[in-house]
């Protein structure tokens, strides 16, 4: 809601009935920010910009009964005047008309005198059309000391509402900070009262929250926020931010194809210490003298609950984690990813590969709804962007589910090795973990792109479940050398499917073993290791050859499966280790 009077909201008043707008009904929309009468010649030495000026000209008749003014002397007042940019001209002129009467009945008949203009040149009429503000005539009855007071009682009235809107929104802001609030419920609260998409960003602008982060990818407040967060605007804001005063700073946002978006940053500052920035972008309402009043009002109790807390940090990983929940859900959207990245300068168009850490402290594994290891995770976090950083090298680092992922950029500048890189970062994990806390990482495949990302850090997930599940003796595994077991872990993705398959499979031979107390699944596994050689396989048994053939046959029995052939040999080999990453499900 806009806290300000128009002229064509003051024409309503019923001190104005009568009055005609004759010419600059483009500015019918200005501000009235006071009233000025005056009647004499050099009026336009007080004339401020906003001011509705009221005249009745009367310089122009001596005692009324003069000659009218010359059109070149009339003109040249009224253009002296209109340079000041006031709202509106009201001039008082003669109306003839019988059926113009005054509307409150105050005089017994219409009034005709000569003291003012009959009309208005048309010469002076093409000067409101030129300056973009109204011209209008104003009845001889309608007295001057009744709109002034009529249109300043409204003003006024205009002013105490901004102040109650004010009050309210203050008090709102303050009341959500005691409750359990994110810096995203903050951003949407003030867009609620602002009318414009927000932005909230730290002192080193990395972004903590956006009220429009969830818009369409198309719409145009989702296309601001996006151009408004890339580096060459980020870089141009930081060139011209007030870093000593509280003002804001208003910028053009470029858009492609379409006209710029204006947007205004005002710092956060708390005991003479700037905190971070908010940002509004004027993309469905224009910013106003109020609207920027009441955004002072907002960021000062924004102030108080960021210089108590220490939650800056957390939010800006929670803006990065919305980024890998959007870029590893099922359904995957390209164009919400798009506009995420944006938003949190992830660069998709360099080359990167992805680095999933995953760090064990006692039996909490990354992951668990512990509180207290949800805290390690997060100085896990911590411990990997201060490793990136004193390696000098850039990498996008964020907590998901549990897991703390790195994208490192792979291509010109970017890291030659990144398995050396990652058993280096691991190495620095360990000596800052606690003495039970151990460190595996998982590697994905480089590449360009959102759906290259996407693909490496499902492959890094791959190469980390196949450490946790398959305990090679390396803690640090790249999806390229994971070689048959990358479709075995893909398959275990769903482990509804991968329990059904094991089940089909080796069903009977699981039940006879947990029934009969046997071992005949692994006496299978290392007969399939040894190539189907019952000496090799008697070897590692410690059996005699013929053992292990008397055994076979009666596992061959229990299988839908014959092992003389190569395929069935390895579906069964399949469904062992299956069976061997999850033996408690099947």
């Amino acid at each position: 809601m806009a806290y300000k009077l128009t002229v064509r909201e003051a024409l309503q008043l019923p001190s104005m009935a009568g009055c005609e707008v004759l010419s600059g009904k483009a500015g019918l929309d200005r501000e009235i920010r006071t009233v000025m009468v005056g009647d004499t010649i050099d009026i336009a030495d007080w004339v401020s910009e906003g001011d509705m000026v009221i005249s009745t000209v009367p310089f122009m008749r001596a005692n009324g009964s003069g000659p009218p003014p010359t059109e070149e002397l009339l003109c040249r007042w009224a253009r002296s005047v209109l340079d000041r940019k006031p709202c509106a001209l009201s001039i008082k002129t003669m109306r003839m008309a019988e059926s113009i009467t005054d509307p409150q009945h105050k005089y017994a008949v219409t009034v005709r005198t000569r003291r003012y203009l009959e009309r208005l040149p048309a010469s002076l009429l093409e000067l409101g059309d030129e300056y973009g503000i109204p011209i209008i005539s104003k009845p001889a009855f309608a007295a001057q000391n009744e709109i002034s007071r009529d249109i300043m009682w409204a003003i006024i009235g205009q002013y105490e509402e901004a102040r109650k809107h004010a009050l309210e929104a203050f008090f709102d802001m303050c009341s959500l900070m005691v409750q359990d609030h994110t810096l995203g419920e903050v951003a949407w609260r003030m867009q609620h009262y602002l009318g414009n998409p927000i932005l909230i960003e730290n002192e080193r602008m990395d972004l903590l929250a956006a009220s429009g982060a969830h818009e369409d990818p198309d719409s145009l407040a989702a296309r601001s926020l996006r151009v408004r967060r890339s580096p060459e605007f980020l870089a141009l804001l930081q060139e011209n931010l007030p870093m000593e005063t509280g003002n804001p700073v208003r910028l053009e946002v470029p858009m492609q194809d379409e006209a710029a978006v204006a947007q205004e940053t005002m710092p956060i500052i708390a005991h003479g210490r700037i905190l971070g920035f908010v940002s509004v972008g004027e993309v469905f309402n224009p910013i106003t003298d109020e609207m920027r009043e009441l955004l002072r009002t907002l960021v000062s109790a924004l102030a108080l609950d960021m210089a108590q807390q220490a939650y800056l940090e957390t939010a800006a990983w929670q803006m990065r984690a919305q980024l890998l929940e959007c870029l590893l859900a099922p359904e995957f959207d390209e164009r919400s990813c798009y506009h995420f990245s944006g938003l949190v300068g992830f660069d998709e168009r360099r080359e990167k590969v992805a680095m999933v850490v995953n760090a064990r402290r006692g039996e909490h594994p990354v992951g668990t709804e512990n509180p207290y290891y949800s805290y390690y995770s997060r100085v896990i976090v911590g411990l990997c962007t201060d490793y990136m950083q004193s390696m000098h090298t850039w990498a996008f680092i964020c907590e998901h589910k549990g897991s703390v992922i790195l994208f490192v950029n792979t291509d010109h500048g970017g890291v030659t090795d990144v398995k050396a890189l990652a058993c280096s970062l691991r190495e620095r994990l360990l000596s800052a973990a606690p003495k039970d806390g151990t460190v595996s990482i998982g590697i994905g495949r480089s590449g360009t792109g959102l759906r290259a990302c996407r693909a490496s850090c499902l492959e890094a997930q791959d190469a980390l479940q196949y450490i946790r599940d398959f305990h090679p003796e390396e803690p640090v595994v790249r999806y390229s050398d994971m070689g048959q077991h990358a479709l075995l872990v893909s398959l275990l993705r769903d482990r509804d499917a991968a329990r059904n398959y094991c089940q089909s499979i080796l069903g009977k031979l699981i039940e006879h073993d947990r029934r009969e107390s046997t071992d005949l699944l692994d006496t299978l596994w290392v007969y399939l290791e040894c190539n189907g050689s019952y000496v090799d396989a008697g070897k590692a048994l410690f059996l005699h050859p013929k053992t292990i053939k008397y055994r076979i046959g009666q596992i061959s029995d229990m299988l839908p499966l014959r092992l003389t052939s190569f395929n069935d040999r390895s579906t069964v080999w399949l469904a062992l280790n299956i069976y061997k990453s999850m033996p408690d499900d099947v």
